[in-house]
C-alpha cells in the first residue's frame, strides 16, 4: 500500500513526501527522512512505520508532542486515509494512494461512499469545479473525475444538482453551504 504525507501552509501545498520505506523518520535534524524546519519540532520527533498490514504513527519522546486528528499520542496509533498529523506547529495530511483508496472500509458513510468521495462530494456541492477540488486535495483532475463518476453511481445521481441534493439530504453539507 502506497501512502504520502502532504505538507501545507494554509491552503497552499508546500510538498508531498512519499512513504516508500518501512519507516519514515520526522524531525528537525538533517538525517531524518522528512526534515521540518521549525523550533517547535524536536530533532527526532516522530516516526511512521509500515507493520505489513497498516501504517502506525509513533511519537519519539518529543517535547511538544505528536497528534493524530487532534489527539496527543502516548503510544503508537494506526493511520487511516485522511488523518491529520500535527508535529510541533506543522500539520501534515496522511493519504493512502492508488487502488486502496477506493476500497477503504466505510462503516458510517452512506451508500458505500469512501471518505475521499464524501470529501469531493462536499466540495462539489458548495460549487467547486473539478479543477479546484483537484488543487485543494492535491489530486489530478482525472482522479477527481473518476471519483465524481463513482459518486454519481453510488448516489444514483445524474448530475451535480442531484448529487448536491443528495449531499444535503445526507448531511454531507448544510443547506446554507449551497447558497
Amino acid at each position: 500500500m502506497k501512502a504520502v504525507l502532504v505538507l501545507r501552509e494554509g491552503l497552499d501545498l508546500v510538498r508531498r513526501v512519499s512513504i516508500d520505506r518501512d519507516s519514515l523518520m520526522i524531525g528537525r535534524n538533517d538525517d531524518n527522512n522528512l526534515v521540518l524546519d521549525s523550533p517547535r519540532v524536536s530533532r527526532y520527533h516522530a516516526r511512521i512505520v509500515w507493520t505489513g498490514t497498516e501504517y502506525q504513527l509513533e511519537d519519539l519522546g518529543s517535547r511538544n508532542g505528536t497528534f493524530r486528528n487532534g489527539t496527543r499520542l502516548d503510544q503508537p496509533a494506526s493511520l487511516s486515509d485522511g488523518d491529520t498529523i500535527q508535529v510541533g506547529d506543522i500539520s501534515l495530511s496522511f493519504e493512502v494512494q492508488g487502488v486502496e483508496t477506493l476500497s477503504l472500509p466505510c462503516r458510517i458513510l452512506p451508500d458505500g461512499l469512501t471518505r475521499r468521495e464524501v470529501e469531493i462530494l462536499a466540495s462539489l456541492a458548495i460549487g467547486h469545479t473539478n479543477q479546484e477540488v483537484a488543487e485543494a486535495l492535491v489530486l489530478s483532475v482525472r482522479t477527481v473525475e473518476r471519483h465524481v463518476s463513482n459518486i454519481y453511481i453510488k448516489t444514483r445521481s445524474k448530475n451535480r444538482a442531484e448529487a448536491t441534493s443528495y449531499a444535503i439530504r445526507h448531511g454531507i453539507v448544510g443547506r446554507q453551504s449551497t447558497l
